[in-house]
């Protein structure tokens, strides 16, 4: 008897904690990876005063987890060492194993040396990429000014600004490039490959505010040769009127009020 109490105890007391055990889930979790490919970098060399800059850089997305990705450029003056500018590419996502070229601009109005240092932006990590010089000349041609399009801003959200473009003449590789915006904005560029005369193109460009205010917003418009140039201005505001949670509080409140006076013309008139 007292042999057999040794075994059952024992057994009695695994059988207690193992089959609780047994009715857990047990959830495997692996890490996953932020990691990228670098493959491809460019810009040239060698540009005149009045051209576009054309930042290159391709990325490849050889982790685990997807991301949304955004190429920045920082431009340095050479000879002073100071800051000009920051270009920013669009805003794409990567999921794992896909690819992009990303392109941002600067329109540079000035000659000099000048560096620039690519940085890439994805899952709110920061990878710093190649430095690379260039040369602004002086202008070797001369720009015609402010009548190539006409622009009328449509409207505006706090992430994006619509315009409605018209084109005076054929245009190819048209650029709007931002100039000098608020202090921690990302606003990208805009791009319109072909445009005939007469034509109108609405034309969506996106930004990320650090934090949103009515402003000022300047956009530089040049063809990709420098040939046509013109300077826009926009005044980015908080849109007036109802939003859509404010309408459905409205039309909840409205049904809200018929329904108790129906309630109370109803019982009123069982109660004669």
């Amino acid at each position: 008897m007292i042999k057999m109490k040794k075994i059952i105890y024992p057994l009695l007391v695994f059988l207690f904690f193992a089959v609780p055990v047994n009715g857990f889930f047990i959830s495997v979790q692996v890490a996953g990876t932020i990691k990228g490919s670098l493959d491809y970098i460019n810009l040239t060399p060698v540009i005149y005063e009045g051209m576009p800059q054309e930042f290159l850089l391709n990325w490849e997305n050889i982790g685990s987890v997807g991301c949304a990705l955004r190429v920045r450029v920082d431009i340095y003056n050479n000879e002073t060492g100071e800051f000009v500018y920051t270009a920013w590419s669009k805003k794409i996502p990567l999921e794992p194993g896909a690819y992009n070229l990303f392109k941002a601009y600067w329109y540079p109005d000035v000659y000099g040396n000048f560096t620039a240092k690519y940085s890439v932006l994805l899952c709110n990590d920061i990878y710093r990429g190649p430095e690379l010089s260039f040369t602004v000349l002086p202008k070797n041609i001369t720009q015609e000014k402010n009548n190539i399009i006409t622009l009328k801003k449509i409207e505006n959200t706090k992430n994006n600004i619509k315009l409605e473009i018209t084109a005076n003449e054929d245009i190819n590789n048209l650029f709007l490039i931002p100039e000098n915006p608020p202090l921690g904005w990302a606003v990208e560029y805009g791009e319109i490959n072909k445009i005939k005369k007469g034509e109108t193109k609405i034309l969506t460009i996106n930004y990320e505010p650090g934090i949103w205010k009515e402003t000022n917003l300047s956009f530089n418009a040049v063809t990709k040769n420098g040939k046509y140039f013109g300077k826009i201005n926009f005044f980015i505001e908080e849109k007036k009127g109802l939003n859509f949670e404010q309408i459905l509080i409205l039309i909840l409140l409205i049904f809200l009020i018929i329904s108790i006076f129906f309630n109370f013309y109803f019982f009123r008139k069982i109660k004669k």
